[in-house]
């Protein structure tokens, strides 16, 4: 057999397409219809992805156990659905409409009072292991993600029958579903996130499943009259599947190895995506916006993948190996280059860097994307168990997506940097092209040898190239200043994220500025007169001291050696701070220090299950209020968490990075504060600023032994003076200038800010509105 005259789909005996086309369920306009509600099907179900994701990381944190679990659920969920559509596709005279119509309305009632489900279950399950995390958010998701995986066999099923090919079915269908998909992730970051919020996103969603869901119902009813045509198409597939399989075409490759191919090609595209979601992540300094945008490529890839692979399928003109396995090669070559050439591209701006990165997630999705069309064409017949042969096919890509997500998100990015990631993937995607084409019928034994051979090549040119071209490799791609060129002198990366650190002792999380190295307020480079400013603020000394946040650890050695402190309890994400810190001289003694203790857990996740004695000083050391994820410790549901942990008189913290909406938030919720700096100081008691006793105690203030302030220096005397003229009070104005206060108070900061609203969880913040310029 030669690779032209491959056979594409087995046909079920006594059919094709011709007259499979004449026995269709419906006219085009019909099969046009399904293709548009299964495009709309699509967008609804990442839009609850989306915001299930984020409901669930106030629920259980933001740590990539919680993260990784809650997708793993919802993988799960939509593969036990795949397989029992498939189950249900194979009943004879299925009104397929009628049931994915009953479906959608399913989904839309269960969309609709999500939120409120889950926030009912949050109070109940609070403080709760990782295995149980895993059994609740199963339990959540599991019923709606299996509606929603049942609906790709039914349509299957029903498309089949009027094609006659199932990869092209597979294609079509699964092109359309995903496109929707893509498009709802766009929408999500672009207009529904930044304008509306959850709420409002979930009754969306539920309006578009209600709206496909009438879509179906009506175009069900039109077609009554023709539905008898179904049912007898139907018929006949199944008659002539069980009795003429001695006569039927044999299936181009054995079911099994097609199901091991799925897995394995589900394993590695989602690993791909993973990768791909870190990279532009750490490159756009932790937008908000980033696993959307990035979601969204994917999926339009995957779409145009199996639109591509569909077309290959029915068309009998195409060499449909060569097609194939060409797709899989630019896939691996991009691969190979992403980061030598994202790293060349970072010093020349955004505008360079970025639609290069977009373009890369969408050549390798595509490539992912021809995958489950083409096993379909191989191995699954068209005939009455089509659908559920399909549902298994999916089953497996999806048990093999979930695996391949564990592992990365657990071992790999524990143990291994992005650079050897990127290698490992190119490696793989090398080994999934060398078995696609020994599996694949029709490609010669000189094909074969030649697509194996260049696969591989590729994946060793990586393993010896890229390392040397990638050494800058997070230097270049971090967000810096224009003014920031001191050069990357140390990396940490592990599963919670990227930490590097500059010759200068600047520290860059995820890859935006996170501080420095630096306690001396004499020659202050991260604005460190923050915490020692504490001082004035607190009315009682301060013993019992709360820190959200470690980053370089130099906050903290300050807050712990302030006078009178008895213990300091830090919250930190992240472990690999602690390692980072303990390099570094002026804050490595902060690992060492008994009133310290460390706890690596999520923050609000921490406040929320802990409800003992209250501290008498809270401080939040909290990132630009547009980053990913911060509204979660800014909102004014975090804000009362922290308020009822606080002690009589206590005081709070926390950076505001100069949003005005951020201070209005906080300033509602405790009612009295103050702003220093750009951070804001807040409290259930009026703000008593006591510049008297700040001056004490940082003439008492020690660290590692050594005084903070030396009385007989004239710098720092100058240092003292300074301090008391550029901070005066709440709404006090310094003598020598006619500008406003330095430092307003929450009076005035409720005055100035009327016309905005605060952040909630349910709004976001400013995370998604930062861009058009908002706020």
């Amino acid at each position: 057999m030669t690779m032209e005259s491959l056979p594409h789909s087995p046909t079920a005996p006594g059919t094709n397409t011709a007259n499979a086309v004449k026995d269709s369920p419906g006219s085009t306009r019909e099969a046009t219809l399904i293709c548009l509600m299964f495009f709309g099907s699509g967008i609804p179900a990442l839009i609850y992805q989306l915001v299930w994701q984020r409901m669930l990381a106030e629920i259980f944190g933001v740590q990539i156990e919680a993260v990784t679990v809650i997708v793993t659920a919802f993988m799960i969920g939509l593969g036990c659905g795949s397989l029992a559509g498939g189950w249900l596709s194979t009943r004879t005279g299925l009104a397929t409409l009628r049931v994915f119509a009953l479906i959608e309305l399913s989904i839309a009632a269960l969309g609709a009072v999500s939120l409120p489900v889950l926030a009912w279950v949050s109070d109940r399950v609070l403080g709760a292991s990782l295995p149980t995390i895993a059994l609740v958010t199963l339990a959540l998701v599991i019923v709606p993600t299996m509606l929603m995986g049942a609906t790709l066999p039914l349509l299957v099923r029903h498309w089949v029958t009027r094609s006659g090919s199932t990869g092209e079915s597979v294609g079509r269908l699964y092109c359309m579903n995903t496109l929707g998909a893509a498009l709802a992730c766009a929408l999500a970051a672009f207009v529904i996130f930044p304008f509306s919020g959850m709420r409002t996103a979930t009754y969306l969603a539920a309006a578009i499943n209600a709206t496909v869901a009438i879509a179906a119902l009506t175009t069900y009813l039109r077609s009554r009259a023709s539905a008898s045509h179904e049912v007898q198409a139907s018929q006949r597939l199944a008659a002539a599947a069980s009795t003429s399989t001695s006569t039927a075409a044999p299936l181009a490759v054995n079911f099994r190895a097609c199901l091991w191919m799925a897995a394995l090609g589900g394993g590695v595209s989602m690993s791909f995506e993973v990768f791909l979601f870190r990279t532009l992540s750490f490159a756009s300094g932790g937008n908000a916006s980033a696993f959307a945008t990035t979601l969204a490529m994917f999926l339009a890839g995957l779409a145009m993948g199996a639109q591509a692979a569909g077309r290959w399928c029915g068309d009998t003109a195409v060499n449909l190996p060569r097609q194939i396995l060409n797709t899989q090669l630019a896939a691996i070559a991009v691969s190979a280059a992403l980061l030598p050439i994202a790293g060349r591209l970072a010093v020349h701006g955004p505008v360079a860097l970025f639609p290069f990165l977009y373009l890369a997630v969408f050549v390798i999705a595509t490539a992912w994307g021809t995958l489950l069309p083409l096993l379909s064409q191989l191995s699954v017949a068209p005939d009455h168990r089509s659908g559920l042969r399909t549902s298994q096919l999916y089953l497996a890509n999806i048990a093999g997506s979930a695996s391949g997500s564990l592992f990365t998100g657990f071992v790999a990015m524990q143990y291994f940097g992005l650079v050897a990631i990127s290698i490992g993937l190119t490696l793989a995607g090398a080994v999934t092209l060398g078995s696609f084409a020994w599996v694949l019928p029709g490609a010669s034994r000189n094909m074969q040898r030649r697509y194996t051979g260049a696969a591989l090549a590729f994946a060793l040119c990586a393993a010896l190239v890229v390392p040397p071209m990638t050494r800058d490799l997070f230097g270049a791609l971090e967000y810096k200043n224009a003014t920031d060129t001191s050069p990357v002198v140390d990396v940490l990366e592990n599963r919670h994220g990227i930490v590097t650190v500059a010759a200068d002792g600047t520290v860059y999380g995820g890859g935006m500025y996170d501080g420095k190295f630096n306690v001396d307020p004499i020659h202050d480079t991260n604005m460190v007169f923050r915490p020692y400013g504490l001082a004035a603020a607190a009315p009682q000394v301060p013993r019992r001291v709360l820190m959200v946040g470690l980053s370089s650890g130099s906050w903290a050695q300050v807050l712990v050696n302030m006078p009178g402190v008895e213990s300091l309890t830090v919250i930190e994400l992240n472990d690999g701070y602690a390692t980072l810190i303990g390099r570094h001289p002026n804050v490595a003694s902060l690992l060492h220090n008994p009133k310290v203790t460390l706890i690596t857990d999520d923050g609000r996740r921490w406040i929320r299950q802990h409800h003992e004695q209250p501290f008498d000083m809270i401080v939040m050391n909290t990132t630009f209020f547009m980053r990913a994820q911060a509204s979660l410790l800014l909102s004014r549901e975090m804000l009362t968490l922290v308020r009822n942990r606080l002690a009589p008189e206590g005081v709070v913290m926390y950076n505001t990075t100069d949003s005005r909406r951020v201070q209005r938030t906080g300033c509602e919720v405790f009612g009295n504060g103050v702003l220093l700096g750009n951070n804001l100081v807040l409290s259930t008691s009026p703000i008593r600023w006591d510049l008297a006793r700040w001056r004490n105690a940082m003439l008492a203030w020690r660290i590692d032994d050594k005084p903070v302030i030396d009385p007989g220096n004239p710098t720092h005397q100058d240092y003292l003076r300074w301090f008391v003229q550029h901070f005066p009070g709440p709404d006090v104005a310094t003598a020598d200038t006619g500008a406003p206060p330095p430092m307003p108070s929450c009076r005035t900061i409720l005055a100035q800010t009327q016309n905005l609203a605060p952040v909630t969880n349910d709004n976001m913040g400013s995370e998604w509105r930062f861009r058009y310029g908002i706020e």
